[in-house]
């Protein structure tokens, strides 16, 4: 991870993240976010036409909806790339996720040096190359976008992070803003492309709740109305159902955190200077917070349940200072997916419990297997 996101957020000391991270919060702000639901529409909307025709991986389908409106919200430009399937950077990416949990990884990590060396000649070769080129691809995009600013700056209080960060190169250099970019790029289409995959699916598990969600769908945006900010408001039912949905399949199960004083929990302490994981799996799943876990039930998520529940019993962004920045990117993306996607097709799925799917977590978790998910364009 360090060779794809060094110098990024994701590594920096407390002295330097606070304030980068600060400037970088500046550009998740509402104003900015309300902005990026044209995009959301937009590529939605290609969404739409391409399940219509979809007979390949759902991950990749979604994850390219994914890349391609983050990529145009943030860099003002669209790669295509639900529509470019020759273009497998995203497939290829899997791969490093595929050689980073495989057994053959954790065992050199766990067992030493020589078979570490030896299983990375026989498979470490590709995922570098992947790396490698991925790294290069978003870099060439940030580049792009260094030479419209050079040629038409834009001075504004609501820019996007990259955008930002162009304006501020006295404190930014050129490789900072790369590893950024490519940080949030890299997160941003893995995690929601995957909880859209998931959030479908159990749609088409529970055809009733599948049916509310339509309803107030078309009550309060219509069946071909573009979709806009003030309509995301009002779908309150849908939004239970996606916490819901993400809840009990969250396509990042834990998150690491380093402690940096003692603390006590129970009849335990935790000493500084320990590593630890939360598993978010597990949180989500904890009968104490949530009575029959693995029940799906989008009216957990009413206010009146969720104030009879401690705040971070729901963790889904993680928690903290150290939070998800885009969380409330990527709600709105998922939103409007859904409004989108659900008021053109009715989805269902053979699966009668989440038990019946075999997954497989990396860095994040979807099924082992192909996912049984279908799109039948309603009348």
């Amino acid at each position: 991870m360090r060779m794809v996101f060094k110098n990024s957020l994701l590594f920096q000391p407390v002295n330097i993240w606070k304030g980068r991270r600060k400037f970088i919060s500046k550009s998740f702000s509402q104003p900015i976010l309300n902005s990026f639901v044209q995009y959301f529409n937009e590529n939605s909307n290609v969404l739409v036409k391409v399940l219509r025709n979809f007979n390949h991986d759902l991950y990749s389908v979604f994850g390219r909806y994914t890349f391609d409106t983050f990529t145009e919200a943030i860099v003002g430009r669209n790669y295509h790339l639900q529509t470019d399937l020759n273009n497998k950077l995203l497939e290829e990416m899997d791969v490093i996720q595929h050689f980073l949990g495989c057994e053959y990884f954790v065992r050199g990590c766990c067992f030493g040096v020589l078979m570490r060396i030896k299983d990375f000649l026989c498979h470490g070769w590709h995922a570098l190359w992947v790396i490698l080129k991925f790294r290069r691809f978003l870099a060439d995009k940030v580049r792009c976008r260094m030479a419209e600013f050079d040629k038409c700056p834009v001075v504004d209080s609501q820019l996007s992070f990259v955008d930002a960060m162009l304006n501020r190169k006295d404190i930014f250099p050129r490789k900072i803003i790369e590893t950024e970019f490519i940080l949030f790029a890299s997160a941003a289409t893995d995690t929601t492309g995957n909880s859209l995959v998931f959030i479908f699916t159990l749609l088409g598990m529970y055809p009733e709740i599948q049916e509310k969600v339509f309803e107030e769908i078309v009550t309060n945006i219509g069946r071909d109305e573009p979709i806009e900010v003030d309509h995301l408001t009002k779908l309150k039912y849908t939004e239970r159902v996606i916490f819901e949905c993400m809840r009990l399949l969250p396509s990042v199960t834990e998150v690491s955190r380093y402690i940096s004083k003692d603390i006590k929990i129970g009849d335990k302490t935790f000493p500084k200077g320990t590593n630890i994981s939360i598993y978010i799996l597990g949180v989500h799943r904890n009968s104490k917070y949530w009575p029959n876990p693995d029940k799906f039930d989008p009216d957990r998520f009413l206010p009146e349940e969720i104030a009879k529940r401690p705040p971070y019993a729901y963790i889904l962004f993680s928690a903290g200072p150290r939070n998800c920045i885009g969380k409330m990117f990527a709600t709105m993306s998922i939103k409007v997916v859904v409004a989108n996607v659900i008021r053109n097709f009715r989805v269902s799925s053979k699966y009668r419990s989440i038990d019946e799917m075999e997954m497989r977590c990396y860095m994040t978790m979807r099924t082992k297997h192909d996912i049984d998910c279908h799109f039948t364009p309603r009348d």
